[in-house]
């Protein structure tokens, strides 16, 4: 369903427009063939709305070229809540080691879709490497809040990260 050009040009797509809105702010992404995950501050009342658009006409399109009317491409996005520095490290590191995990490569650093590689050259790659030992995904999930999380309704304005068929995550403001 998503070749390379259809990822490279859905993820211009997704990260430059949400980029552009004055009620989001995007800490990490990663995008696979089937599913993203984005770790992002959002107005949730002006994100769900703004997300069905783009899955909408992403949806559209490619069904139309691929005369596969009706089908779902993306699914839904679910929330989650960020308690600790702990929780948000080890979420960046979760979404960019993502392609190794699903096996599509065998280092995080071979996938191009990934906001890993504005990291590495933010902090270079002692820090991230640091900061992926120091806050691990190999638990990632275990003995947080997640059901909790997953059942109460975000509030407006929070601060977020969704993915599809996948996570959204509701960072508390500081």
């Amino acid at each position: 369903m998503c070749s390379n050009e259809r990822l490279q040009a859905f993820e211009e797509k997704l990260i430059q427009e949400l980029s552009e809105q004055d009620w989001a702010h995007i800490f990490a992404w990663r995008l696979l063939p089937n599913h993203y995950h984005i770790l992002a501050s959002v107005n949730l009342t002006l994100f769900e709305p703004w997300l069905r658009r783009i899955h909408n006409g992403t949806s559209t399109r490619w069904n139309r070229e691929d005369r596969t009317p009706g089908r779902k491409v993306w699914y839904h996005f679910i929330d989650r809540i960020i308690r600790t520095d702990r929780h948000y490290w080890a979420t960046i590191n979760y979404i960019h080691a993502n392609p190794v995990k699903h096996d599509y490569v065998s280092k995080a650093t071979e996938w191009p879709y990934s906001s890993l590689h504005g990291y590495l050259r933010s902090f270079g790659k002692d820090k991230v490497s640091r900061i992926y030992k120091q806050y691990p995904v190999k638990d990632y999930g275990k003995g947080w809040d997640w059901d909790q999380c997953f059942h109460e309704n975000p509030v407006k304005n929070a601060a977020c990260a969704a993915t599809t068929n996948g996570s959204f995550i509701n960072i508390p403001d500081k």
